[in-house]
């Protein structure tokens, strides 16, 4: 994943500094601060279920992320790999912009001809 938004993000030529930060931003607050966080929108209490359940969408309501032995674990790896992405995407970026573009262009491999020879 972090290989690409890497990619993702070497494409885009208007506000990459600020995509930059915004993928960065999870890996520099505190784990602390980070888990803290989650804990308050996963709650069953007043988390992100509530809150639709409030605007009419009651489908998360009383759902217990962090406390369903069947939804523990992925939720605990779906916030762990948004904490670490920023990481990546950044040590993937790194060398993926040190590369001259003029490389990128020979790498690109001719489309074969149809009709004549080709499959």
């Amino acid at each position: 994943m972090g290989l690409f938004g890497a990619f993702l993000l070497s494409r885009v030529k208007r506000f990459q500094m600020l995509l930059r930060v915004a993928y960065f931003i999870p890996y520099v607050v505190a784990t602390v601060v980070s888990g803290s966080t989650w804990e308050s929108l996963l709650s069953p209490d007043h988390g992100i279920g509530q809150g639709l359940a409030n605007l009419g969408l009651p489908f998360l309501k009383d759902v217990a992320f962090l406390g369903d032995p069947d939804l523990a674990l992925g939720t605990v790896a779906f916030i762990n790999t948004w904490q670490w992405w920023g990481f990546l995407v950044v040590i993937f970026l790194a060398p993926m912009q040190a590369v001259n573009r003029s490389q990128y262009e020979a790498a690109r491999m001719p489309r074969p001809l149809r009709g004549r020879g080709g499959l």
